[in-house]
């Protein structure tokens, strides 16, 4: 059975099919549903170091080794979590993928640059996904079975193997970026498939707690349009220099 796959055409509908998508989910207090807006609806999620063949080990270890003398004004990472947290900061690909509990943030990704095809926000239930795992709340990135998710991403071999599937942690907001988009992750673990190969025949997607939000190609550019109106700009979304020069440069050039 495939994805259950929503289209939607204005920030609008959006909302609306989120409520809908939603509306019978229990979630305990502080806990909201988990959005990853994609600007390619046809790539699933996945990790980018599963992406491509990418040494994984290799280029961990490669960061850790050379990333200290750059590490200036702040701490020094003291855990295997940290570490891939701040190389997927930075841009490297790692086996965690990028969520956010806000629904605005999630759309904002999928269209803020357009790659002239059609978009898609995913919404994912993250205490449905982790009770696959046996757990029934969000794990610090350090406690188990998480923390051996976060092993495996720097060593091969592991006093017990890490949980398959992929687990979704509490947030540790670390940066200004990730307060401002309400940041969260997934780390993967020794199932390296897709969230869609993974739990499009499984309970996950069947019952509807993995879903997909497709926004047409030609529809992009008015549900930026829609989100800037509404308040959802660079500038909120990346609160630094950064940010509000992106927003400059959309408004004026």
């Amino acid at each position: 059975m495939a994805i259950q796959e929503t289209v939607v055409t204005c920030l609008t509908e959006y909302l609306e099919a989120v409520a809908r998508a939603t509306q019978n989910w229990y979630l305990p207090t502080g806990i909201f549903p988990w959005f990853r807006g994609q600007a390619d609806a046809s790539k699933p999620p996945l990790p980018g170091v599963f992406r491509k063949s990418i040494k994984e080990h290799d280029i961990n270890a490669m960061f850790v080794q050379r990333a200290g003398m750059y590490i200036t004004g702040g701490r020094m990472p003291a855990s295997d979590a940290q570490w891939l947290s701040l190389m997927q900061h930075v841009g490297l690909p790692t086996r965690l993928l990028d969520w956010t509990d806000s629904a605005s943030a999630g759309l904002f990704f999928s269209v803020h640059a357009p790659e002239g095809k059609d978009a898609a926000v995913w919404l994912l239930h993250p205490l449905e996904l982790n009770k696959i795992s046996g757990l029934n709340y969000l794990p610090a990135s350090d406690r188990d079975p998480v923390a051996q998710s976060y092993q495996s991403a720097f060593v091969s071999t592991l006093p017990q193997m890490p949980p398959r599937h992929p687990i979704a942690v509490a947030p540790t907001h670390v940066h200004v970026r990730m307060v401002a988009q309400r940041g969260c992750f997934t780390v993967h673990g020794s199932d390296r498939k897709s969230f869609v190969v993974q739990f499009e025949s499984e309970p996950l997607g069947v019952d509807g707690y993995l879903q997909k939000f497709l926004i047409p190609a030609s529809e992009c550019e008015a549900v930026r349009d829609q989100l800037s109106r509404a308040g959802i700009r660079y500038a909120t979304l990346f609160p630094d220099l950064d940010g509000l020069a992106r927003e400059l440069r959309d408004v004026f050039c």
